[in-house]
């Protein structure tokens, strides 16, 4: 099945042959505004600030990212310290979730989080705030269309409203491009260590 695609204002509409999409267009299109979903063109939906009703689905998505991984989360510890600790963090904004809800169906598509912390100040950071980026995940139906990074600039704007002095995360492969292209760069400290106990 074909139909025809007409994209622009009513004065230059240009129409092409769309497969399996049949859509008439009246008005100008802006890069992300609108993005075809399930065949069919629709608003991007905008970044908002997640409420504690999202944990089920900010879970699901942390999930998601887990699996993209490569990490087993059929261990449920996880899942209940993580309800338990957004629970307590999301109505105190000591953690800030950005989400995207999903436009044709119930659910969230992107989410990313921002932990506040508080250390010791220094002579580069005085107020010693810094956040940390985590559990940014786009479901992989929904990739592509920039959502990740309008996820991470929503973060940033709010790490730089609750005025902290530096940003750090965890870059996986995938990831990276866009960290970087939103000016993340390599830590300038020698080698990072852990200890697992």
């Amino acid at each position: 099945m074909r139909g025809v695609c007409c994209v622009g204002s009513p004065s230059s509409r240009v129409e092409s042959k769309c497969a399996l999409l049949s859509l008439t267009v009246l008005w100008p299109l802006q890069s992300g505004q609108w993005i075809l979903c399930k065949n069919r063109l629709v608003p991007q939906p905008p970044v908002r600030r997640a409420n504690v009703a999202d944990i089920p689905e900010l879970l699901r998505l942390r999930g998601v990212m887990f699996g993209g991984m490569g990490i087993d989360t059929a261990n449920a510890e996880w899942t209940v310290s993580t309800v338990r600790i957004l629970e307590r963090h999301l109505p105190s904004s000591t953690i800030v979730a950005a989400v995207v809800d999903r436009t044709l169906e119930p659910g969230i598509c992107a989410a990313g989080l921002l932990q506040i912390q508080e250390g010791l100040g220094s002579p580069r950071f005085p107020k010693g705030l810094r956040g940390h980026v985590s559990s940014v995940a786009v479901d992989p139906e929904w990739r592509r269309r920039g959502l990740g990074e309008d996820i991470l600039r929503f973060l940033l704007n709010e790490a730089r409203t609750l005025g902290l002095e530096r940003v750090e995360l965890h870059a996986t492969p995938d990831g990276e491009r866009i960290y970087r292209k939103l000016g993340f760069h390599d830590r300038p400290v020698g080698v990072e260590l852990q200890l697992d106990l």
